[in-house]
């Protein structure tokens, strides 16, 4: 009895993770209902399922509902197993409270991601978007530039960098990230290209 036991909570967990994987692949695609969805199904089969919480937590960051966001990502946070997990949680967590404009809370969560990671290039630019939007520009660019020194192909950082050397009129360097964000993007996103190419010509004009 006890190893029948044993067999069918092993396929209960095996098929949660099936499913906490199919809200994975919604929330890439933007798929955010779906992506609950699959992950109600997959903590009804294993109420302790630390990813299908997290993705459940990315759904309702997608989905503006931050308040529940967070609630995931804190039981996500309460059945975490490994640093990785608990660094991707504070991550989300940041992410959340910056969609929330909650700016001094998402660069704490930031900072808690970098103390157990601190060569995430990616968390620099978070935090760095969160110090720009509470209008520290020299906090932000000097967190763009440590995202470049981790990850020099990282062209969010060189648009978001550009951004800032733009708003403190120093032209020709917000010229030059532009133009690497447009080689290292490789046309990632036409519609935010056309903007920085429309940065360059307007910022262009200004140095004539």
């Amino acid at each position: 009895m006890r190893l029948l036991q044993l067999i069918q909570r092993g396929l209960a967990n095996f098929i949660a993770s099936a499913y906490h994987n199919w809200g994975e692949t919604y929330n890439e695609r933007g798929q955010h209902q779906d992506a609950l969805r699959v992950c109600e199904r997959a903590l009804a089969l294993n109420a302790r399922d630390c990813h299908a919480h997290y993705q459940r937590g990315i759904a309702y960051v997608g989905l503006r509902q931050i308040d529940r966001a967070l609630l995931e990502f804190n039981k996500a946070l309460e059945l975490a197993d490994s640093a990785w997990q608990v660094v991707e949680i504070h991550i989300w967590r940041g992410l959340a409270l910056y969609h929330a404009a909650d700016y001094p809370d998402a660069i704490s969560e930031f900072n808690l991601a970098l103390h157990l990671q601190k060569t995430h290039s990616m968390v620099y630019v978070y935090r760095g978007m969160a110090e720009q939007g509470q209008g520290n520009l020299s906090a932000a660019q000097a967190d763009f530039t440590q995202a470049i020194r981790h990850d020099q192909a990282n062209f969010i950082a060189y648009r978001h960098r550009g951004d800032v050397y733009a708003k403190r009129n120093n032209i020709r360097q917000a010229i030059a990230d532009y133009r690497a964000y447009l080689t290292l993007s490789g046309g990632h996103n036409a519609r935010q290209a056309e903007i920085v190419r429309q940065e360059i010509t307007e910022l262009s004009r200004r140095t004539a």
